[in-house]
């Protein structure tokens, strides 16, 4: 597709050293999809395929100074938020999109990184709550897989269903479950729950690979881009699942 014609995503996230999550990973997943991917640093890692050795946080100052540089003649059709570990540093995204989502009219996708598949942890009761009482009403959609779900909701003696609902009831428009953490060693299924829909699921023989970092970040990017297409959310689900699919078959 000719670049006049790409639609334009950013990605709010952390750099990944080892290129396979965070900014990396979302930029591959944007271009794969044909849209003009556009980078947001939250913060710097230092990390390869198996963990993350330190990070450092950038400044609210310049956290503010990509988004209106970027705003200024790249304005974006969806947004797609990932890590961002600090409280502060989250609660001025979400002045920022309080300012400017009602104009501008952009969707906004989040991804709750508040632990890595390498079992880094960026958990903290300040960060969780930004996200439910501040960042989620703001989001059309959110990703969580089963850790991050039981965390955001802090319901995790309850069912899927009762924490996803938790989650609409703080303000999220849409709730997709990705599956890969749960019980089962056959399949995995992923569910979309919205307040006024049926859920919606997609069920998948479990691929058995350890090469499962940046899963997270792929779904999430891939159902971004399928959105700034204006793909309905059911069949953005399924292009995101599918783009999950041969990830893991083909991973190294």
């Amino acid at each position: 597709m000719p670049l006049a014609n790409k639609p334009i995503i950013w990605t709010v996230a952390g750099s990944d050293s080892g290129a396979g999550a965070g900014i990396q990973a979302d930029l591959h997943t944007f271009k794969a999809l044909d849209c003009h991917g556009c980078s947001i640093i939250s913060c710097i890692t230092a990390q390869n395929s198996v963990g993350i050795a330190a990070y450092e946080n950038v400044s609210p100052m310049l956290l503010i100074a990509q988004l209106n540089c970027l705003l200024e003649d790249m304005p974006p059709r969806v947004i797609k938020i990932g890590l961002v570990p600090d409280a502060n540093l989250l609660h001025e995204l979400v002045i920022w999109l309080k300012q400017h989502k009602l104009h501008y009219n952009f969707t906004v996708v989040a991804d709750p990184v508040l632990s890595c598949s390498t079992g880094f942890s960026f958990t903290k009761q300040s960060l969780l709550s930004v996200w439910r009482y501040q960042l989620l009403p703001l989001v059309d959609v959110v990703t969580p897989n089963l850790p991050e779900l039981a965390l955001l909701s802090d319901l995790a003696q309850h069912n899927i269903e009762q924490q996803a609902t938790q989650l609409l009831s703080f303000g999220a428009a849409a709730v997709i479950v990705s599956g890969g953490h749960g019980a089962s060693n056959a399949n995995v299924t992923d569910t979309l729950y919205t307040a006024s829909h049926p859920a919606f699921a997609i069920n998948n023989r479990r691929l058995n690979t350890p090469h499962t970092h940046g899963t997270g970040c792929v779904f999430s990017s891939s159902v971004a881009a399928a959105l700034a297409q204006d793909y309905p959310l059911t069949d953005a689900i399924i292009i995101a699942n599918a783009c999950v699919q041969q990830a893991l078959t083909q991973a190294y």
